[in-house]
């Protein structure tokens, strides 16, 4: 550590040398502005209150870099970024146009825009801007949204049908005691209809037997680029897949009958309940199972990883028909997912340009659905808790301690 400090410290003393001899050098100002950073970060890991004071040098170095060469988008990237820590978010905002003025190609430059945007609840502007940068690449209309939900009356409560829950599990993120976990809970806490559980993995070691399996392979053949299609991009080409029907009652080699979007019942509908690995339940589903509109998903308006924007989607929990928004897919695929990568950072956001008026669950069933990070204190599930989502860290394995968590997820 020592050494790596010193090499740091003699890096950063060359260059100011240089900036004595050529104080609008860009370039060295840029460079000493990330090897502070560096130091100010490691600083932090191990609690020296110096970093504070480190930050602010190179934050003060990258902005000197910029006004030395204003078409300089690496050092616009970083200095939008650093304003975003600091939620300096006008100077973000202002930082990030000019970098779309000389690339607007910049991928990280559009992630920084659209966070800007959002922290000051201008969410429907940031959906406006990535419309018009994937119109004029793909020469696509998204100025319209293809989907619009109706907000019909939206809770079935006699219906007692079956319902298919899916979880989808990729990579090496989640052990198999998550796919477990999630259905053993749900079996304890759901009493007035049935459900199936099905998990589409890459890795189905450890999944319990009365878990359906479905792997990737039907779904990987429908993209282009399997590299780019991964993490939650998975959960969209799954959940919206023209096939997605068709598999789960392929899986379940029976037919089933469950509310349409409408409200009623029709023997053709499958009823899907997508929640995500990371999700404990913690008491009665039977209200939450009972939604039966068109499209259902969470708000972000009180989750503290959202940053209480208003309006935002949140996908950790869906309810729809299987077959609905069979758009929100193909659209990628005309478009290419390299593109929307561009330009779209989460899945959620894609959602929001996708569909419009979406149902939020939280809203329909106050209470019920909570983040853990703002709703559970003093280690106690408020009494009409339902499910508690742990959107960033930690996760449910790192509390395994906790009274509640050994209470629940099981």
């Amino acid at each position: 550590m020592k050494t790596k400090n010193r090499e740091t410290y003699r890096c950063i003393n060359m260059y100011k040398t240089s900036l004595k001899f050529h104080e609008g050098y860009a370039f060295a100002w840029f460079n000493l502005s990330s090897i502070l950073f560096t130091l100010a970060e490691n600083l932090k890991s191990i609690g020296n209150v110096v970093f504070e004071q480190i930050l602010e040098a190179s934050l003060l170095c990258m902005e000197r870099a910029v006004l030395s060469k204003p078409d300089f988008v690496a050092a616009q990237v970083s200095l939008s970024a650093a304003y975003l820590r600091q939620r300096k978010l006008q100077d973000a905002i202002l930082v990030c146009e000019n970098a779309l003025a000389v690339d607007c190609m910049k991928s990280e430059i559009h992630y920084n825009y659209a966070v800007s945007l959002r922290l000051m609840h201008r969410r429907r502007t940031s959906i406006s801007v990535t419309q018009k940068y994937l119109q004029a690449i793909s020469h696509t209309d998204l100025s319209m949204r293809p989907i619009v939900i109706r907000n019909v009356v939206p809770v079935l409560q006699d219906y007692k049908g079956e319902v298919h829950v899916v979880c989808i599990k990729w990579g090496k993120k989640y052990g198999s005691e998550y796919v477990n976990k999630l259905g053993s809970s749900i079996r304890r806490n759901l009493k007035t209809r049935n459900f199936r559980l099905h998990c589409f993995t890459d890795d189905p070691d450890g999944i319990d037997e009365d878990t359906l399996i479905h792997s990737f392979d039907k779904y990987e053949k429908y993209i282009d680029d399997s590299i780019a299609w991964k993490g939650w991009w998975y959960k969209l080409l799954v959940l919206f897949h023209r096939e997605l029907k068709h598999s789960l009652l392929v899986c379940s080699r029976i037919p089933c009958d469950v509310p349409s979007s409408s409200g009623e019942i029709n023997a053709k509908a499958v009823r899907v309940v997508y929640i995500d690995l990371d999700t404990v339940i913690t008491g009665p589903l039977d209200d939450i199972f009972s939604y039966a509109g068109e499209f259902g998903l969470l708000s972000t308006d009180n989750f503290e990883n959202e940053a209480a924007v208003k309006g935002g989607y949140n996908s950790s929990m869906m309810i729809f028909d299987a077959g609905f928004g069979v758009e929100i897919l193909d659209t990628v695929k005309k478009i290419g997912i390299g593109n929307v990568n561009s330009f779209v950072h989460r899945m959620d956001h894609w959602l929001e340009i996708m569909v419009e008026n979406a149902d939020f669950l939280q809203n329909i069933f106050p209470g019920q659905i909570l983040e853990y990070r703002r709703d559970v204190t003093n280690n106690e599930v408020p009494p009409n808790g339902r499910i508690v989502n742990f959107p960033l860290h930690p996760k449910p394995n790192h509390l395994i301690n906790k009274q509640w968590i050994k209470q629940n997820w099981r």
